[in-house]
Formats: C-alpha cells, structure tokens, sequence
C-alpha cells in the first residue's frame, strides 16, 4: 500500500513566534481575532491564525496516525522570515530551519521538512539553502510575492539558480498580495479566501510569461491550493497567447505547456 504523504502542511517554532512579537513590527502584528488570541496581522489585516498544533511536533505526528497520514513535508507559512533586517530574518530562518530539522531526527518516519529563507537579503539565502540541504531539507518554501517584490524580480536571481542547481522542489505559498491595502482585504479574512488565490495566480502567470521555466528548467514548483485560479485561465491564457503578440514576447509555446 503507497504511502501518504502531506506536502503542504505548516509549522511555526516558540522562537519564531517570539521573534516576530519583538521585532515585526510596524507592518505585522500578532494580536487577538475572532478566531484566536494569536493572529497575525498585516498593516490590519488578518491571514494567520496561530494555534498550539503549530509548534509541537509530537501533537503533530498523534494527529497525523488519527488522519491516516504517513509523511508530513512541514514548511512554514506566512509571514514566514520575509520582515526585519537582515540579521534578524536570517535567525528566523536558522531558528527554524534548526528546529524542523530536530523533528525530522525525532520522528524520522513521519516528518521531512522545507527550507525557509531569507530571500529578501539573497547572498545569506543561498548560504542558508546549503546549510538547510546539510541539515536534511528536502524543499524550500516561498510566498506568491515577497513584500512587494514578485518572484520574477532580478534582486532574487542568485536564489533561483541555487535551488536550479539543485533541483529542489520549491512550494510557493501565497501570502498577503502586493496590493492589499487598495484591495481592501482587511475585511471579513479576505486574504485568506480571496487574497491567497491572487498572490498564487499572478506570481505563477508572471513566470510563465516572463520565461521563467526556460531560465530555470531544473524547478519543479508546487503551486499552492490546488494552483489557484490556474486550471481556470490555462484556456484564457493560450487564448491570449494566440491572439496577441505581446503575450509572446519571452515565451514561443502555448502557457498551458
């Protein structure tokens, strides 16, 4: 019987939690919602709630035997280390990293992890995906778009050709998108529900029409959430493809390929 394996599933670590509470700020704040006594907000709007399932690894692999759940490839969600200077995204990072690896050495047959970076400071990104990759990690895990910045953005080159090299899975999850504010998803959890299927939408369209995957045809991306609104526009993208020639510009096949 073929193993169950869950690859899109989180955790956040005590220090971690510490961190963003004492150094966050002024964008995100971690206070009380309708939902918890620990959510995270951006500029005043909730997309993470926190609960103690997060930050124990024991409780995780009980519920998992519960759930039929063999493997776990736990990465850590929004806002993730995308805050704070460099020093201090980089001990997220490390923080964490450390930690996941600890559970993979705990329960070796139950958990495998992703990497996360600080990709906002690229130089201590790729040194910290050969420590990560010596620890034990399996795949690295970004955001849709990483505080303002889409991932198509040159300043993360030296990142993409590292995980290029190496061919690591890449999980990219959305996070609040660029934009939220005008959008007005501080309301009723919108980036949750809405703002999540955007950040994902547009970072993955970006890609494949900037020629992304011909620039690096060793990743292999995991799109979060079933792709989003992808599997919707793959018609409307060809479409598009076929009818203008501003959709050719970097790309010569069909976006759906």
């Amino acid at each position: 019987m073929s193993k169950v394996i869950d690859v899109h599933t989180h955790m956040y670590t005590a220090g971690w939690l510490d961190l963003i509470k004492a150094k966050g700020g002024p964008d995100l704040k971690v206070e009380a919602s309708l939902d918890s006594p620990e959510t995270v907000f951006y500029k005043g709007a909730s997309f993470c709630v926190l609960e103690r399932e997060h930050f124990n690894f024991e409780l995780r692999v009980e519920n998992m035997t519960k759930a039929g759940v063999d493997m776990a490839v736990v990465s850590m969600p929004p806002p993730g280390v995308f805050w704070g200077n460099a020093e201090v995204s980089l001990e997220a990072a490390q923080m964490t990293n450390n930690e996941f690896s600890q559970a993979q050495k705990d329960f070796p047959e139950h958990i495998r992890w992703m990497a996360v970076l600080p990709w906002e400071y690229p130089e201590l990104a790729v040194e910290e995906i050969k420590r990560a990759c010596d620890l034990g990690a399996v795949a690295v895990n970004t955001h849709g778009s990483i505080n303002g910045r889409h991932l198509t953005d040159p300043i993360f080159e030296p990142v993409w050709q590292e995980l290029d090299n190496r061919a690591l899975p890449v999980l990219v999850h959305p996070t609040y998108p660029i934009g939220t504010e005008l959008m007005e998803l501080d309301r009723y959890a919108l980036i949750a529900s809405t703002g999540f299927m955007i950040d994902t939408t547009l970072a993955i369209s970006k890609m494949i029409f900037d020629g992304f995957f011909d620039n690096y045809p060793n990743l292999k991306l995991i799109a979060s959430h079933a792709g989003a609104t992808l599997p919707y526009l793959a018609g409307r993208f060809d479409r598009v493809y076929d009818m203008t020639e501003r959709a050719k510009v970097k790309i010569n096949k069909h976006p759906s390929e």
